[in-house]
């Protein structure tokens, strides 16, 4: 259900994500495309999620929760998170849908190359408070779902910006 879950959620901000680049002027975006949703879908289904349920049982088992919401632990996680995880899950993220696109190896280092720092800025910005709230609040049973609720909105971005809009840094 985890994996259903995911593959919804990212396809809906994908929607989100294609209605904005439809109705913006500065898109190049004309009509829906049914096969980038489908490719979202499958990076929710077969990406997002299994990493994610599997990511934090591991983070769990080697730092277990701990009573008080502010300790160390949190912070250790914080930083495995958004040095180790985060990195490796942006990279991982622009490569599977490049794949699926049927992009050369060349054309998703060029997208990586234009578009992986910047990204990864305004993934800090997102996912830095997020991860505190949930390392620090939320219990280990439903860190997937919050995860999944968070992802929504990121995926409007990336689904936005992985498409040809470049992210701001603003």
């Amino acid at each position: 259900t985890k994996s259903i879950s995911a593959g919804v959620i990212v396809s809906l901000g994908d929607v989100a994500g294609q209605i904005i680049g439809i109705t913006s002027s500065s898109s190049s975006q004309t009509s829906f495309d049914v096969v980038r949703l489908a490719r979202f879908c499958s990076m929710g289904i077969f990406l997002q999620a299994p990493i994610t349920h599997y990511y934090y049982h591991a983070l769990d088992h080697y730092f277990p929760p701990t009573p008080t919401p502010w300790t160390w632990i949190t912070l250790l996680k914080l930083i495995i998170d958004q040095t180790i995880y985060a990195p490796s899950f942006l990279f991982a993220v622009i490569l599977y849908l490049g794949l699926l696109e049927g992009d050369s190896w060349g054309k998703i280092e060029t997208q990586l190359q234009e578009q992986y720092v910047s990204t990864m800025v305004a993934n800090w910005k997102v996912w830095i408070p997020a991860t505190v709230i949930n390392m620090a609040y939320v219990p280990p049973v439903f860190r997937v779902l919050y995860c999944n609720v968070v992802f929504f909105g990121w995926s409007i971005f990336l689904s936005v910006v992985l498409n040809g809009d470049p992210p701001s840094n603003g």
